[in-house]
C-alpha cells in the first residue's frame, strides 16, 4: 500500500463546463500490467473518455478511493446523507476538477455516453445539483483530476507492452471491491490493442477539453486529502 499526501485545493481548478461531444470510439479499459511500476498507475484500470478534439487522450483511473466521503464535500445536502460513497482519484492532472459517472434513462445534454445507459459529466455545476437531488438513487461515481496522454507517450508505452485492454462495459465503473479489481480483470485481460485507436484522427481532438468554456468546482473548503492507494 502506497500512502500519498495530496493537499487540493478545492476551487482553484479548471474543467470543461460541457461534454456533449459522441464518442468517435468505443470506452474501454487500460488494467496496468505487473511491469508498470509507477506508484500511481502500478495496478490501476484506467476508463479512456471517448471524446474528440485535442491532441490529448485522457482517461479516468476508477480503482483508486480516497478517504474523502461525498458528505465532506456536500456537508449541506441532505441526499448525500444517505450515501457512503467516498471521491475517488481519477488521475494526477487537475485534481480540483471534478468527473461524474452516473446512470440516465435519457442523454443529459451536460454528459457524454459511455455504453448501455451510462453517462460521464465534467460540469461540475451538473454534478453538485445532480448529487444533492434527493430523487437520485442511482449508482454515482465521483473522480477529482484524470489521467492525460500525449498521443507518442501512450503509444511508447503500447510498444512497451504497459497495458491490457477490456471493453468498458457492466458495473466495473462502480465496482466498490477496488481493491481486488485490478486482479480481476487482469485475469482476463487480453493482448493490448493498439492504441493508434486512440491516436487523435486530427490536431483537434479532444477539442471539448481545450475549447470550451471554463468555469471553477467550489466545494465547501478546502480539504488536506490522506488517499490511501491500493
Amino acid at each position: 500500500m502506497v500512502v500519498l499526501l495530496f493537499c487540493v485545493l478545492w476551487g482553484t481548478g479548471e474543467i470543461p463546463c460541457r461534454g456533449e461531444d459522441k464518442p468517435s470510439t468505443k470506452p474501454l479499459f487500460l488494467v496496468a500490467r505487473s511491469s508498470i511500476l509507477d506508484p500511481f498507475f502500478e495496478r490501476s484500470v484506467v476508463l479512456m473518455v471517448p471524446l474528440q478534439g485535442e491532441p490529448l487522450i485522457v482517461g479516468l483511473v476508477v480503482n483508486k478511493p480516497t478517504q474523502l466521503p461525498l458528505l465532506k464535500i456536500f456537508p449541506k445536502s441532505p441526499a448525500v446523507k444517505n450515501r457512503s460513497d467516498n471521491a475517488y482519484l481519477g488521475g494526477p492532472v487537475d485534481m480540483a476538477s471534478p468527473a461524474l459517472a452516473f446512470h440516465s434513462r435519457k442523454p443529459p445534454k451536460q454528459a457524454i455516453p459511455l455504453y448501455d445507459d451510462v453517462y460521464l459529466s465534467f460540469d461540475p455545476k451538473f454534478i453538485s445539483k445532480l448529487i444533492e437531488d434527493p430523487k437520485e438513487t442511482g449508482e454515482l461515481r465521483l473522480f477529482m483530476g484524470r489521467a492525460q496522454w500525449a498521443p507518442k507517450q501512450l503509444q511508447g508505452e503500447d510498444l512497451r507492452g504497459s497495458w491490457y485492454t477490456l471493453r468498458a462495459e457492466g458495473g466495473v465503473i462502480f465496482d466498490r471491491d477496488s481493491e481486488h479489481l485490478w486482479k480481476r480483470l487482469e485475469e482476463r485481460a487480453e493482448a493490448p490493442m493498439h492504441v493508434q485507436e486512440w491516436m487523435p484522427q486530427s490536431p483537434q481532438m479532444f477539442g471539448h477539453i481545450s475549447t470550451l468554456s471554463f468555469c471553477t468546482f467550489r466545494p465547501p473548503a478546502r480539504a488536506s486529502l490522506l488517499l490511501m492507494l491500493e
